[in-house]
């Protein structure tokens, strides 16, 4: 999208966001790949586990540092209560995804004993 395009649209991410574009893009492209590679491969090993630990807790680390930001989307045309609650809500959404995170690395840690115990056996 041209700069053009992008100040014309009555919503704008807040300045602050911007180091997070790159660490969110690189999430974003390590875990679609990995997911081709986990459905290509249907079945769990150890080192997919803790890749998959990893991810998540990376998924987990930016939703909570992005729920941390004041204000995610600036709306030039809406009034501040509205725009306010918008805000609220997606800050709500990270939360809920950073616990949706810590379910799947919770998840992956007990798949990861219970492949231990039966290596053991």
């Amino acid at each position: 999208m041209s700069a053009e395009t992008l100040a014309k649209l009555p919503v704008s991410v807040n300045p602050s966001l911007q180091p997070w574009i790159l660490p969110l893009s690189i999430w974003a492209m390590f875990a679609v790949i990995f997911s081709l590679w986990k459905l290509r491969h249907n079945y769990w090993t150890p080192a997919k586990l803790w890749i998959s630990i990893v991810q998540n807790f990376a998924g987990c680390a930016m939703a909570l540092g992005l729920a941390r930001e004041e204000l995610l989307l600036i709306n030039h045309r809406l009034p501040v209560a509205i725009a306010t609650h918008i805000n609220d809500i997606l800050y709500w959404v990270l939360v809920v995804s950073a616990c949706v995170f810590l379910f799947w690395i919770v998840r992956g840690v007990y798949w990861l004993r219970l492949i231990r115990d039966i290596k053991e056996a």
